[in-house]
């Protein structure tokens, strides 16, 4: 059996480390592509409804109990988010 020497490991995990961590950053670039999509969408859609985070009024960080200010889980520290639109169903009585 042929084995590996530790150069060729080493050089192999340092390839395959490299290749990662380049489809991590393109991951994370499509991430963000998606997401300035999604609030073009969000935007002109006339289903959607920007409104302030009720969790952060609109600061976009809360504080913990230890005094630290910390980006908001809601959010996502945007300050803002975007819901549905409720609409009222006609009920079947008429009323």
């Amino acid at each position: 059996m042929n084995e590996k020497t530790l150069e060729e490991l080493q050089d192999e995990f340092n390839s395959l480390s490299r290749k990662r961590m380049k489809q991590i950053i393109e991951l994370e670039e499509t991430t963000k592509e998606l997401v300035g999509l999604a609030e073009k969408v969000y935007e002109r859609s006339p289903e959607y409804v920007k409104v302030v985070c009720l969790s952060c009024n609109g600061k976009g960080t809360v504080d913990t109990e230890e005094g630290k200010k910390i980006r908001c889980q809601v959010c996502q520290g945007k300050c803002f988010m975007w819901v549905k639109r409720f609409q009222e169903v006609e009920r079947a009585n008429g009323s």
